[in-house]
């Protein structure tokens, strides 16, 4: 039977210490500090648990399998594909401007809204003479009308109808040479998985719990008929956004289905995908008169146990829909 393998996680270092072995913030016996860096170098080469507590016979096989286990626990050791916020860890700091807004900065209304608008007015230093074209405004259209919705109206219901157009946007269909879907993926994988979590009474015809779109069979299957996804889960910023919508949609990378084929690589093109999966289901959004809101803040860890994701799937995103207040 294949067993996982373990791995040490590159964002954490160890030092030896007259108090013993640093881990991050964590201070272990010198008992341990014996077993490095031959712990360390099996980790990073990924060795089966099995395998490592076998390698060193300096402590008791149940004491090394709690060391383990507690390395789990601090995230130390890895066992399926980091979250995205691990994944990225460390490239803040190497920003020129990192640290120049406190900590508390986008707390605040009025700071978003001028950052917001800096943002939006940059500009590339040219050299002098170059040629410059006047680009033509779309003319007023879905494009130009598209924007997000940060509340919804709570005592109007999706029509069943306007719910599964939207879904439609994450179903295959019959190509030239194989089966695609409405947006382009990486090597025509679609490693994107969706998602719903329909609240009870907001959609016509439709019962409250979560569900998984299956885009080949054309299904939309429930996996739990209780709601268990929370404004807990919620950056409190958009708990009210989570509170007025009708439905959730949270997308999630299947890492095996890009990443066989495209090693690491494939991790960045799920990333993309969700990205271009957001974007379809939110022009379709406006195109239908359905309000439309990205959320990139969540409780993933919770996320995970409510989904019963597996080690090779990673929750990215989420969007929430309803009829725009």
């Amino acid at each position: 039977m294949y067993e996982k393998k373990l791995y040490w996680n590159r964002n954490f270092t160890y030092e030896n210490s007259d108090e013993g072995i640093q881990i991050g913030n964590t201070i272990f016996p010198k008992e341990y500090a014996d077993l490095f860096p031959k712990l360390w170098i099996q980790l990073c080469n990924g060795i089966s648990e099995e395998e490592l507590c076998d390698c060193f016979n300096e402590l008791s096989k149940r004491k090394i399998s709690r060391f383990i286990s507690r390395l789990k626990n601090m995230g130390v050791i890895c066992q399926g594909l980091q979250e995205p916020d691990e994944l990225f860890k460390g490239q803040y700091r190497l920003l020129k401007k990192a640290g120049e807004y406190p900590e508390d900065y986008f707390l605040k209304k009025e700071n978003v809204e001028d950052y917001r608008k800096k943002a939006l007015d940059r500009n590339k230093q040219t050299e002098n003479n170059v040629f410059s074209y006047d680009i033509p405004a779309l003319p007023d259209c879905l494009w130009t009308r598209r924007s997000s919705c940060r509340k919804f109206k709570v005592n109007e219901k999706v029509t069943k109808e306007s719910f599964m157009e939207l879904l439609a946007v994450l179903l295959r269909y019959s190509g030239r040479e194989f089966e695609h879907g409405t947006f382009p993926s990486a090597g025509g994988l679609y490693p994107i998985d969706a998602y719903v979590q329909v609240k009870a009474n907001r959609v016509e015809g439709v019962q409250g719990g979560i569900y998984f779109v299956n885009p080949s069979k054309r299904k939309l299957e429930q996996i739990n008929s209780e709601e268990q996804v929370s404004e807990d889960q919620y950056f409190f910023l958009n708990k009210d956004i989570f509170r007025t919508s009708a439905f959730s949609v949270f997308l999630v990378f299947k890492g095996e289905v890009s990443m066989l084929k495209y090693k690491d690589r494939g991790y960045f093109y799920g990333i993309i995908d969700c990205g271009i999966v957001l974007g379809y289901l939110n022009l379709k959004a406006a195109e239908i008169g359905l309000g439309s809101c990205c959320i990139g803040e969540l409780k993933n860890s919770d996320i995970r146990d409510i989904l019963k994701l597996g080690s090779d799937e990673i929750f990215l995103q989420s969007a929430e829909f309803g009829i725009p207040e």
